[in-house]
């Protein structure tokens, strides 16, 4: 269960912590990181009930990891660019944004299961 505005991603040890910033409301969703210059390495956006995103007007290139239900990975996209849309995965429940290149330096891997605290 997430917390109400942020939250920490342990993967796969509390040693990889991520701080995530929650896009419930329609206005976060439509923001997502636009506007942002960059993310910090542990610092990222999690966008619940989401399958499919964009990465309209960014100004840096992001790694995606989708979850499913159980929030197992089941989906990842590496670099994403500026201008891009990504396929709607269709058993996605929830879409994490992370800084270039955190699923090759955090070695995260599809069929891992994620763990949340506040």
């Amino acid at each position: 269960m997430m917390p109400d505005s942020s939250m920490t991603v342990n993967y796969p040890s509390p040693l990889d912590e991520f701080t995530l910033t929650i896009a419930r409301s329609s206005w976060q969703r439509l923001k997502g990181l636009m506007g942002k210059k960059t993310l910090s390495p542990h610092e990222g956006m999690i966008f619940p009930s989401c399958r499919k995103i964009h990465t309209f007007f960014m100004n840096f290139p992001i790694d995606v990891v989708f979850l499913d239900q159980t929030d197992r990975v089941i989906s990842l996209f590496s670099h994403v660019i500026p201008w891009r849309i990504l396929p709607l995965i269709s058993k996605a429940h929830t879409c994490i944004e992370l800084p270039a290149d955190t699923i090759k330096q955090k070695n995260i891997q599809l069929g891992v299961m994620i763990s949340w605290k506040k």
